[in-house]
């Protein structure tokens, strides 16, 4: 089997570190996944990087990884660079043809601060759980951020947001430069800033595109707001998040 090289290690101390971010290589490094030891391996020809000390049997994959490590950064943060209101495939379109001009940037953004993070949350609604990579809180509103490593969200889960009016961010990690695995600052600048980011489903949209048609947005999605989120600390409806 090939080895996996690992981008991010885990400190004694719980933290992550990438392979330009280490002070010291006596220091000790774990496996962000299964806990065995790492080491850094560096050479003329490959290019440095953390694998497992001896051989060990580790379900990690680099998704697996970017997709822990995203988590984290956004979990330890409390600001997060977004898109101004988008339009996104049919809805961009059908809200130009009635509008006549579009009445937001795309290439705009700005910065949002969050209250609070849960991580891979679960979200029960309709008879069903879906699980966000990441659920912040903007005033008390959810806003549901997945990590796309290899594929996009899919499509249940984006009707399943759009039924009970949580916002969803899709944060494209597809294409790392290799800066960005090498150093703790560019992965998170990367995360919180930098990395192209789409409205995979927002409120805000919707509810213009509905204005147009002359329909009530309440009265369109009869399942708005009907949700429960479940993390360690135990279930909270969707009233008591506001």
């Amino acid at each position: 089997m090939k080895e996996l090289k690992i981008p991010f290690a885990r400190l004694d101390d719980g933290g992550l570190v990438g392979v330009k971010d280490v002070q010291k290589e006596s220091c000790n490094y774990f496996c962000p996944d299964c806990g065995s030891e790492l080491v850094l391996r560096k050479g003329d020809i490959r290019q440095k990087h953390f694998s497992h000390k001896s051989k060990a049997h580790c379900a990690a994959s680099y998704e697996t990884e970017i997709h822990r490590a995203a988590k984290e950064v956004i979990k330890n943060s409390s600001m997060l660079l977004i898109n101004r209101r988008t339009k996104i495939g049919e809805l961009s379109r059908a809200l130009m043809d009635k509008s006549g001009a579009e009445y937001c940037d795309k290439t705009k953004k700005y910065l949002i601060r969050y209250d609070k993070c849960k991580v891979e949350p679960t979200i029960r609604a309709l008879g069903i759980d879906i699980r966000p990579d990441a659920l912040v809180f903007v005033k008390a509103q959810p806003i549901a951020i997945e990590i796309r490593v290899t594929h996009g969200v899919e499509d249940n889960k984006i009707e399943f947001y759009e039924q009970i009016g949580i916002d969803c961010l899709e944060i494209n990690l597809e294409r790392l430069p290799e800066a960005a695995l090498d150093s703790n600052a560019e992965f998170n600048r990367l995360v919180l800033e930098k990395s192209d980011r789409l409205w995979i489903h927002n409120n805000h949209d919707l509810r213009r595109l509905l204005e147009f048609e002359g329909a009530s947005y309440e009265a369109s999605l009869p399942f708005l707001g009907q949700y429960e989120i479940k993390d360690n600390a135990g279930i909270h409806s969707a009233s008591e998040q506001r």
